[in-house]
């Protein structure tokens, strides 16, 4: 019989839609040495469309689809999950389609619910309590995270926790929607996920893998939320 941990080692270990990550083997050696994790995070950085020069990471010269994890040395990025996708639409639309629309595009994950055991339909609530919120059919309803900066159609930024997270706990998302040279009709979605590294290993949030490991499973998961939402432009 397969276990739960079977099948998410299974599931991490499944080749990845153009997977780059700012490191080389012997990094990613250092940064997970032992065990099944350091083989895991060994084969992930010798995956085809893995990158080892640091200057591949700017946003400009990102391509279609593409998942970066930051260097855990720069301390502003200690742990920050950065996903892009260029997508056929403006940038008033994709903006719309992202915050407007989510309750429709979302695909809960078991792996990274915010209750346990509830799936429920996400939703960006302005006015006066300006939050993302998730709501059940049972008409109880998750804060996810207060909304910190809102500026359609250029960026968003909200706070993220889970019911597992301590009240001093915190993860931030961010979102931001930049237009493509000389493509009025594109725009690059870019997300980036920031504090992952205040939550420790042993949390139900982290399942118990190493920060390396998590930011690539969770970045994964975001680059195939954007697919969702995006029709996988």
């Amino acid at each position: 019989m397969t276990t739960q941990a079977q099948k998410i080692d299974a599931d991490i270990a499944a080749p990845m839609d153009m997977l780059l990550v700012n490191s080389t083997r012997s990094f990613a050696s250092r940064i997970v040495p032992n065990g099944r994790w350091a083989r895991l995070a060994r084969s992930l950085a010798a995956k085809p469309g893995v990158v080892a020069d640091r200057t591949a990471l700017g946003l400009r010269r990102l391509r279609r689809g593409t998942v970066v994890t930051a260097d855990p040395h720069d301390p502003s990025n200690a742990s920050r999950v950065l996903v892009a996708l260029r997508v056929r639409a403006d940038r008033e639309r994709a903006f719309a389609v992202f915050t407007e629309q989510i309750g429709q595009w979302w695909r809960p994950n078991q792996l990274f619910q915010f209750r346990p055991g509830h799936t429920g339909t996400m939703a960006f609530e302005l006015g006066p309590r300006r939050r993302l919120v998730e709501r059940y059919a049972d008409g109880t309803e998750f804060t996810v995270g207060l909304i910190r900066e809102w500026d359609p159609p250029r960026k968003l930024a909200v706070g993220w926790r889970q019911a597992g997270f301590r009240d001093d706990q915190d993860t931030e998302l961010h979102v931001t929607f930049e237009p493509v040279d000389d493509r009025p009709d594109e725009t690059r979605v870019v997300v980036e996920h920031f504090g992952w590294d205040r939550i420790p290993p042993e949390s139900a949030a982290r399942h118990g893998f190493p920060l390396p490991v998590f930011q690539l499973r969770f970045a994964q998961w975001w680059r195939e939320q954007l697919a969702s939402a995006f029709g996988g432009a």
